[in-house]
């Protein structure tokens, strides 16, 4: 069984669970070390400061997503 540990849930960890979530590895096993469960989009963060966007546009759920990629991922505390 492959095992993928991605600490961190950045612009390059959000691509690769997207791409994982349209293509999953056969017997791959996830872990993903995030701070907290969800996190603001940095690209969109600028956005949100000068009002073009409410927090909640901007947010993303990592931890649903990182689940629906590999729902028998690794227990994080969040």
């Amino acid at each position: 069984m492959k095992r993928i540990l991605l600490i961190g849930a950045g612009h390059a960890h959000l691509a690769i669970l997207r791409a994982l979530k349209k293509e999953p590895l056969a017997s791959a096993r996830l872990a993903l070390v995030a701070p907290r469960a969800s996190q603001i989009y940095s690209g969109m963060l600028p956005g949100v400061i000068a009002g073009y966007y409410r927090r909640d546009e901007a947010e993303i759920d990592v931890a649903r997503l990182a689940g629906a990629v590999s729902p028998s991922s690794s227990r994080a505390k969040w």
